[in-house]
């Protein structure tokens, strides 16, 4: 599995960090069971999975472990993810809803 980055490198799977699945409402059931089975396959270390409940926004970073994902952290609405791994980062999860909408 391979990606093309804007300037048409390609880049392994495998050479990725951290891949970030926003839930869709109509394809929730692809975005929660099969992207991250496809991602684990791929060997790609880290998932963070955007939930979008109502007016709200949930963050689920997971870690590969094996062939599957296992949780790492959640952050709720009013909570900071924070994580040194794959990389130093942190999100405010209230920065990802402007004027009542999500993402």
């Amino acid at each position: 599995m391979a990606d093309t980055d804007d300037v048409g490198t390609t880049v392994e799977a495998a050479e990725t960090k951290l891949v970030v699945e926003v839930v869709s409402p109509s394809n929730a059931g692809t975005d929660r069971l099969l992207k991250p089975q496809l991602y684990a396959a791929a060997k790609i270390g880290w998932y963070l999975r955007v939930e979008q409940p109502l007016e709200s926004v949930e963050l689920h970073l997971q870690r590969l472990d094996g062939d599957h994902y296992t949780s790492a952290d959640v952050a709720n609405p009013g909570q900071l993810l924070a994580s040194e791994e794959p990389f130093p980062f942190e999100l405010e999860v209230a920065s990802l809803v402007r004027r009542g909408r999500r993402l």
